[in-house]
């Protein structure tokens, strides 16, 4: 299994994100809107049932976020992901010292860049974004990666 934490989008929050990705250009693939989630840790291979423990000791209740960035991976001379994210709140640290490790780096991953990315990617780096998120739960999810890309599946949702 390839497991990770995310947190899911509600439906107004995916809209505003395609409107983002509909101004990027090039060698890209873009992220379908029903696969759209916040990542909070990519897990890799693991046992489930180890983080089903662990998101059951999350103490943290709902709370709002606010998109208010995008960004790239891994930096802007060699560009391959395309990302919108949000500040570290209390609630999402609160979160990712039950299931982090490492630095904290919530993403939402808008397209994947194929090759060298046009101006488009770029250009989109200065747009202005303010989405408001409400966060009434986490997910641990299994990516499986098919012919037409990856597919999701939730494996273990936790009420905040």
């Amino acid at each position: 299994m390839r497991l990770f934490i995310a947190i899911p989008l509600p439906e107004h929050a995916k809209k505003e994100l395609v409107k983002l990705q509909q101004g990027l250009s090039g060698p890209i693939k873009l992220v379908e809107k029903e696969n759209m989630h916040m990542t909070m840790r990519f897990i890799g291979d693991g046992d489930p049932q180890e983080w089903i423990q662990k998101m059951g000791s999350i103490t943290a209740g709902p709370f709002t976020m606010v998109l208010d960035r995008i960004g790239v991976f891994p930096n802007r001379d060699y560009i391959r992901v395309v990302w919108a994210g949000c500040d570290a709140s209390e609630s999402l640290l609160n979160i990712h010292r039950v299931i982090g490790e490492g630095e904290l780096s919530p993403h939402i991953t808008l397209a994947r860049v194929k090759g060298k990315p046009d101006k488009s990617v770029l250009g989109l780096l200065s747009e202005k974004i303010s989405v408001e998120v409400r966060v009434d739960r986490i997910l641990l999810m299994n990516s499986s990666l098919g012919p037409s890309g990856p597919e999701y599946e939730v494996v273990h949702e936790k009420a905040l």
